[in-house]
């Protein structure tokens, strides 16, 4: 079996990692069995649309969908849960076939998870990884006092971040579904024209994963510049001024949020049902 996601030409992503980080360690068994070698395997991320073949078995484990314009042919593929309410409907499942994101899977091993620790961020932000250097975040974070977690980083230290956080505000999804399952209030910050994600999809990722963890979707919207990382113009400060005020806005508002502990644990065992299923299915 494959085990498939996207990965970036340049950088790597936390929430694109997180996939060989968890189902390697709960699937890598399934993963090398030759009976299977022909079937693709898609846990978290926004993947599903024109470029999955219908015609190849495919296995999906908490995707969610990227485009909802086309008619999906689903006969092939094994679709074990998908993220949220939007991708089962688009899917034709009539909003039945959806848990949560595939990264709610660090929820069946407490040794996937960090270690605990005492908190050493007051406000943590971790940007989307396509606008990391599209500007200067290390001034952001002297200026705002808010620690940056770059979304680059390995998945391990990048979880650990955000554990260490009281409060985390996220353009990353994945930033947000990690403090959810960490318990670290999270509030999601809004920034578009991220290059390789349109506002249209990363809107409906976010409503697909907030409706399934029965969450708001209250947002900060802050207007994503495009100029270099340092510095350089009048311009450039006064943007840098905008951007620096709504992160401070959004610091003290008191809209960070978490799914409930009967959501997480109701989430959690669900789960684990499918993660059996999973392992007693394809053996």
């Amino acid at each position: 079996m494959n085990l498939k996601y996207f990965k970036a030409p340049d950088f790597s992503n936390f929430g694109d990692e997180l996939n060989p980080y968890i189902f390697n360690r709960l699937f890598g068994d399934v993963f090398s069995f030759e009976k299977y070698r022909e079937v693709d395997f898609y846990g978290a991320g926004t993947v599903i649309d024109q470029r999955i073949s219908s015609e190849k078995s495919t296995v999906f484990f908490g995707s969610g969908i990227r485009d909802v314009a086309m008619c999906y042919k689903t006969a092939n593929w094994d679709v074990r849960f998908l993220r949220g309410p939007v991708s089962s409907n688009v899917l034709g499942f009539n909003g039945a076939r959806f848990i949560a994101d595939g990264a709610y899977c660090l929820l069946y091993d407490g040794s996937l998870l960090p270690a605990r620790s005492s908190k050493r961020f007051r406000y943590s932000l971790m940007p989307h990884y396509r606008q990391m250097d599209k500007l200067n975040w290390k001034l952001i974070g002297q200026l705002t006092g808010v620690h940056i977690i770059d979304p680059r980083g390995e998945v391990v230290q990048v979880m650990q971040e955000i554990a260490d956080s009281e409060n985390l505000l996220s353009i990353a999804l994945h930033g947000a579904i990690v403090a959810d399952i960490l318990r670290v209030p999270w509030q999601r910050i809004k920034m578009e024209a991220i290059g390789s994600e349109s506002s249209f999809i990363s809107d409906l990722k976010w409503m697909d994963f907030l409706a399934a963890m029965k969450l708001n979707g209250h947002f900060v919207h802050i207007r994503n510049y495009r100029f270099p990382a340092s510095p350089a113009s009048p311009f450039t400060w006064a943007s840098y001024g905008e951007i620096i005020g709504k992160i401070v806005q959004a610091s003290g508002n008191n809209r960070f949020q978490l799914s409930t502990d009967q959501k997480i644990s109701e989430t959690g065992v669900k789960l684990n049902q499918e993660i059996d299923l999973f392992r007693n299915q394809y053996k």
